[in-house]
């Protein structure tokens, strides 16, 4: 793991903790051992504000360049060493994002509530997403 500034700690239901930093992305802390995530292995940012697990088996994960979401199970592949890269969905202003979450604040920046919902603060306030109602749209646009 690369010397990195901690800026957030979220563990999971099974009791693996993830870990946001700045410059080293994401960081896997299971089974005594660490696995960092970063844009070489497919990571959207090195620059993680807040990671929160979610209940819906994702990793989310805010960044100045936007909000990014992860399958959990993926991030556990690459750690075991099944796959070489990750892919994550990275939401910004085309898909709704108003602002985008604060830089390295030194601020808490994102919780999960008791719903399930996903709370992130932005420059222009809070941000909820709704993890239950993400749906993938498989229909092209026209041209």
């Amino acid at each position: 793991v690369p010397l990195c500034w901690i800026t957030s700690f979220s563990a999971d239901k099974d009791g693996d903790l993830w870990i946001g930093s700045t410059p080293g992305g994401l960081i896997l802390f299971k089974d005594g051992k660490f696995t960092a995530f970063n844009t070489k292995t497919g990571l959207f940012s090195n620059e993680i504000d807040c990671v929160v697990s979610g209940a819906d088996g994702n990793i989310w994960m805010s960044s100045g360049t936007g909000i990014g979401r992860i399958r959990r199970v993926e991030l556990e592949d690459f750690a075991a060493g099944k796959i070489h890269k990750i892919h994550c969905t990275v939401y910004g202003p085309a898909d709704g994002v108003k602002a985008n979450p604060p830089f390295n604040s030194g601020e808490p920046a994102g919780l999960q509530g008791y719903d399930g919902h996903i709370l992130f603060a932005t420059e222009k306030g809070a941000m909820m997403i709704d993890p239950g109602r993400f749906r993938k749209n498989v229909i092209p646009p026209p041209v």
